[in-house]
């Protein structure tokens, strides 16, 4: 997949051109290009890759795939953990710091721990969100691993008022996710603490698209999903998700977007996040069920004009195919309105 990636490989070029000192950072699955795959590549570069925008042929492609044979390497393991990253770190640097000790946080960010490049995208997330949101938590986001669990974690500071602050929670969206055991776990999770939990989605793959109400209602049947051990467990997951998707989502593609555009994005996120009155998920699960509500952005507290009303005419579920088309056409217009 990295080799298919215009940007990635014109990254690959430029490095080798300039003789950089380079380290091959590889996935499970990576496999070393075979010469009779450099030699497909070459003929797919060529009608695929606009060479002459980059300044280099399909040769300079070819012989930097070679090249890469060449490179030191550290082949990563799944699931991407913590201690992991320290690994990659002590092996770049040349140094051998421990791993940092893992600390509790009010802003988790969910990715589905069978995708490594989904892991890889909450962390980077996790990088330049981190400014903006922590002032907010009482440490920084965390990414939570597979052996993490959504909980409370802080109280208010101040000792006469016993509420909670909220819990901010980014759900990144990939291929897949929606039935990954780690999610579904996590999503009921949520739901047990709905009433102090925000929750954001963020699509962080090209092609990824909220599901419309019948492909959700398929998910119920799903085996992971069914294995869930709550009471109701699948009913109860579709219906979370109805409520987490009425929101737009944020889009945040690494392999896609400049390092400026993912920390204006990351800035975005965190800028949802922070709306003091902002819906939590409680409040989402009522719009969703009674079909009823108005869906309503907030800014310093004052209710703006309504995105969408969920009519009792309509139905939740045709209003949020409607909302589902609306999103794929104007995305970034809404969120730009609405905040």
């Amino acid at each position: 997949m990295y080799l298919t990636r215009t940007w990635c490989v014109a990254e690959l070029v430029t490095a080798r051109l300039h003789q950089l000192d380079a380290t091959l950072l590889a996935l499970p699955h990576f496999f070393m290009p075979s010469d009779a795959f450099i030699d497909e590549f070459e003929s797919m570069a060529q009608s695929k890759i606009d060479l002459a925008s980059w300044g280099f042929g399909a040769a300079d492609i070819t012989e930097t795939i070679r090249w890469l044979r060449t490179l030191r390497s550290f082949t990563l393991q799944s699931p991407l953990g913590r201690s992991q990253i320290t690994d990659v770190v002590n092996f770049l640097t040349g140094t051998s710091r421990p791993s940092s000790e893992v600390v509790e946080s009010d802003c988790l960010i969910l990715a589905d721990q069978e995708s490594m490049e989904a892991v890889a995208t909450a962390h980077i997330l996790r990088h330049f969100m981190a400014p903006h949101v922590l002032h907010l938590c009482n440490v920084l986001p965390k990414v939570l691993g597979a052996t993490d669990k959504i909980k409370r974690t802080t109280q208010s500071l101040d000792t006469s008022n016993v509420s909670y602050r909220p819990l901010l929670l980014v759900m990144v969206c990939t291929h897949g996710c929606l039935v990954s055991g780690h999610m579904v776990d996590w999503v009921l999770q949520a739901y047990r603490v709905a009433s102090s939990c925000n929750v954001l989605p963020v699509t962080a793959e090209d092609g990824f698209q909220i599901p419309p109400p019948t492909a959700l209602q398929e998910l119920q049947r799903h085996p992971k999903v069914q294995s869930a051990r709550d009471f109701h467990a699948a009913q109860t997951y579709v219906k979370v998700l109805k409520a987490i998707f009425v929101q737009v989502a944020v889009h945040f593609l690494p392999q896609s977007f400049s390092e400026s555009s993912l920390e204006l994005k990351a800035k975005q996120v965190a800028s949802r996040l922070q709306r003091e009155h902002s819906a939590n998920l409680s409040s989402l699960l009522d719009m969703t069920t009674t079909g009823s509500e108005t869906l309503r952005t907030f800014s310093s507290g004052q209710p703006t004009t309504p995105l969408r009303t969920l009519s009792v005419e309509s139905g939740v579920d045709d209003t949020l195919v409607m909302m589902q088309t609306s999103m794929e056409c104007s995305q970034e217009d809404y969120v730009e309105e609405a905040f």
